[in-house]
């Protein structure tokens, strides 16, 4: 009969010894929720693991030791369940029918990071307050205090109702480790989620385009584009991938941000798309003439609890249409 002390250090074998950390830090721990995020992991419980390391980033902020085998033990636990979510303590308020966190990174000026939350509601205006804090007190974003560029609209051509909040772009990528997330709706309804990041979410690679080239100038409004499959180097086999191409209006001298196109796939499969009826609802059958962005942004994302973690790699192309 296996002992608690033979059962921890089988996880160690597992976590630590691979990533290098010392086992001093670990031990520190030992009689706390880092072991019992071990034990939950080895009785195929999740979701008492999940809180378990929880509890333990709150009890240790600061502490790389604990942050790294938290993060690795997680990771081990993405894999035993072969791409499924990992079930946690908290739920979404039901008038948020879709939330993602993610990290979108382009090759753009050294590389940039964006950091941002968005999804759907059930009507328009649901959302009072919501906030993002890197434990234990750093705010990364802020509806109310204005951390971060707010946005929701509602869609009429497909009855949805989005929201976006999403930070300054840095070229420091996301810090891995503990988050709260804070929901306050328009009635007032409270909701305090959390969720865990480990450093993988930061892609290192961006999407190969080989049309449109930069500045290319098309003579026709039905332009096609084409560009090649894509993994980032941090991607895993048991994440979900899907697909974003687009096009923006970008008239200078403001460049203002305008989409008139988009497509959606889920798990990508094309190579190329031509403007045409290809696209989403919404999406303009023909290019006019003028200054466009071209997009593509590939997501490769994991459920933790209702909220999707997604690790965004996106490459922008400048061209024209002239006719």
């Amino acid at each position: 009969m296996k002992t608690r002390f033979h059962k921890i250090c089988l996880v160690i074998g597992l976590v630590l010894v691979p990533l290098g950390l010392a086992a001093q830090g670990f031990f520190a721990d030992s009689d706390g929720n880092l072991v019992r995020a071990h034990e939950a992991y080895l009785a195929g419980d999740l979701r008492t693991m999940a809180d378990s390391l929880h509890k333990s980033l709150e009890d240790h902020p600061g502490d790389t030791t604990v942050r790294d085998n938290a993060l690795a033990l997680l990771e081990k636990a993405y894999e035993t369940a072969d791409g499924g979510d990992i079930p946690v303590n908290w739920r979404l308020p039901e008038e948020i029918t879709t939330m993602r966190v993610s990290v979108k990174y382009s090759a753009r000026n050294s590389g940039e990071y964006n950091f941002r939350v968005y999804g759907t509601t059930v009507h328009d205006k649901a959302i009072a307050q919501l906030q993002v804090v890197q434990a234990p007190d750093r705010v990364v974003l802020d509806k109310q205090a204005g951390i971060g560029e707010w946005y929701d609209q509602s869609k009429i051509d497909t009855l949805d109702h989005v929201f976006e909040l999403q930070s300054r772009k840095s070229r420091v990528p996301v810090e891995a480790g503990l988050y709260l997330l804070n929901v306050t709706l328009a009635d007032g309804t409270q909701t305090k989620g959390w969720f865990l990041l480990d450093a993988g979410v930061n892609s290192s690679a961006t999407p190969r385009v080989d049309v449109p080239s930069t500045d290319q100038v098309f003579t026709t409004g039905n332009p096609q584009f084409s560009w090649q499959d894509f993994k980032s180097p941090q991607y895993q086999p048991y994440e979900g991938r899907s697909i974003w191409v687009g096009v923006s209006r970008a008239e200078p001298p403001n460049y203002d941000w305008d989409e008139v196109w988009g497509s959606f796939e889920a798990p990508p499969t094309q190579e190329q798309i031509t403007i045409d009826s290809h696209g989403d609802p919404g999406s303009l059958p023909k290019l006019n003439n003028g200054h466009y962005s071209f997009f593509i942004d590939f997501h490769e994302r994991k459920k933790f609890g209702d909220l999707t973690i997604s690790r965004d790699s996106i490459t922008v192309r400048n061209f024209q249409v002239a006719q």
